[in-house]
């Protein structure tokens, strides 16, 4: 606990009590004859005694005080490097989510150029497909001699149907990649293929506007067993979606599907339609297996669904 100058200082300054006692006893024997002189010399060395002792207490008191503060200053040393530790942690932490947010973006862009260069190669075929049907119907039309050529007409039709809706397919696909904020989540059901958005709500114009900016279109119903088919497997994933019915077009009261078939009056809900007119409710969603009317303002889920490509 003390260095060993102080303890040397120590030493020399016993020895020199000592010596001073060895002499003032010497002093006292030769002066044996004067009591008053025998005395003083008693009480000065009772004095030198006292104020060592003092002197003593004081420096244990100084040295216990410089030892607790020497610990303080360990332990606040200690609590500084782990600090300064902590923050090295935090700090490679952080750097390390920056890489891989950094490695993330460069996936992502490297996906997004992809999706591009296969948009680009879609647009290409769709050009051929195009100019294809385009020579077709530029060629004569050749009525089949027997039940066998017929067949392979419809067949290479309907061929020809597929590979279209193929395309769309891929198209949707493209434009929910490279448009994140209107991706649309795919539902196959035995009533068509539908896209769906259950987690925003748009008005009627917004929705439709958002069908056909991915190719789409908002979905009809055209029977009551489709819509009652459509309703019992998609419910569970839209709450009451918009359709392509409204009357626009039309006298109001007139409420027709997107294709201009008009809509059955057994399709809608008891009492429904209740008001239309300028300004009033004149769009149609679907809930609950029947049809409603709405304001076409107000905010719903959207259902879009692949057009049908019509040859001809």
């Amino acid at each position: 606990m003390f260095s060993s100058s102080f303890l040397s200082r120590m030493q020399n300054c016993a020895a020199l009590v000592f010596v001073l006692f060895s002499f003032l006893l010497a002093t006292v024997s030769a002066q044996t004859d004067s009591p008053f002189r025998c005395d003083e010399l008693s009480a000065k060395l009772d004095s030198c005694l006292n104020n060592n002792e003092l002197i003593l207490k004081v420096f244990n008191e100084t040295a216990k005080q410089l030892e607790k503060q020497c610990d303080e200053n360990k332990e606040a040393a200690k609590k500084e490097v782990e600090k300064k530790e902590m923050e090295k942690k935090e700090m490679q932490m952080e750097l390390n989510k920056l890489r891989v947010e950094n490695e993330i973006t460069k996936a992502q862009n490297m996906q997004c150029e992809k999706a591009k260069q296969n948009e680009q190669a879609l647009r290409e075929q769709c050009e051929k497909e195009k100019l294809d049907c385009q020579l077709m119907k530029a060629q004569p039309v050749l009525i089949p001699s027997s039940p066998e050529d017929f067949s392979d007409v419809v067949q290479e039709l309907k061929k020809c149907e597929k590979k279209v809706a193929d395309l769309l397919t891929e198209r949707v696909k493209l434009n929910t990649t490279l448009s994140p904020l209107n991706a649309l989540q795919l539902m196959n059901l035995t009533t068509g293929t539908y896209y769906y958005d259950k987690k925003n709500r748009y008005s009627w114009r917004e929705a439709q506007e958002l069908c056909k900016s991915l190719g789409l279109q908002l979905a009809s119903f055209e029977t009551p067993k489709k819509l009652s088919t459509f309703w019992n497997s998609a419910s569970s994933y839209v709450w009451g979606p918009w359709t392509s019915g409204s009357y626009f077009g039309h006298q109001p009261g007139e409420f027709h599907w997107g294709n201009g078939q008009r809509i059955s009056t057994d399709m809608w809900r008891l009492g429904q339609p209740d008001e239309f007119g300028v300004g009033k409710e004149s769009c149609v969603y679907v809930y609950d297996g029947a049809l409603y009317d709405e304001p076409c303002t107000d905010k719903n889920n959207v259902i879009c669904e692949q057009p049908m490509y019509q040859f001809g």
